[in-house]
């Protein structure tokens, strides 16, 4: 896998397929697609630009606590983590998301108040914590 530039000026993640046969060679490249499904809204990628920035770790049944390390991924856009078995608390940490536009916490065993560090996600338009042993306001 690579970036490739086009003449767009965006960069785009690309694979490159080599076939050899009786002595030619041939290069196929291959854009990678995909779809990603945002606030609720589905977005069809025909190419991956490389300043796509969304983890989604939903439906892997993780079990454990949400690491505070995760606030070190400042540039992130999406984070889904729902429908695992996390539990403890949100970390107050992932207030540092403040580029965080889609939080999705959803179907967890999450305990304890929402974190006033929050609201420092003013890009955020998606929040979810349902299904959750929350307590407390919502700040």
């Amino acid at each position: 896998m690579k970036l490739t530039n086009v003449s767009n000026g965006l960069w785009y993640l690309q694979a490159n397929t080599r076939i050899e046969m009786q002595g030619y060679t041939t290069n196929f490249p291959y854009n990678y697609s995909m779809t990603i499904t945002n606030k609720g809204m589905q977005r069809f990628y025909e190419k991956i630009p490389d300043i796509l920035k969304a983890i989604d770790f939903s439906g892997n049944n993780f079990i454990g606590q949400i690491p505070t390390y995760i606030r070190n991924l400042q540039g992130l856009h999406l984070l889904n983590l729902g429908d695992n078995n996390l539990s403890g608390p949100i970390p107050s940490s992932l207030g540092n998301l403040t580029q965080l536009e889609s939080l999705d916490l959803s179907k967890n065993k999450l305990s304890g108040e929402i974190p006033w560090q929050l609201t420092r996600m003013t890009f955020l338009g998606f929040f979810n914590v349902s299904n959750n042993h929350l307590t407390g306001p919502i700040p």
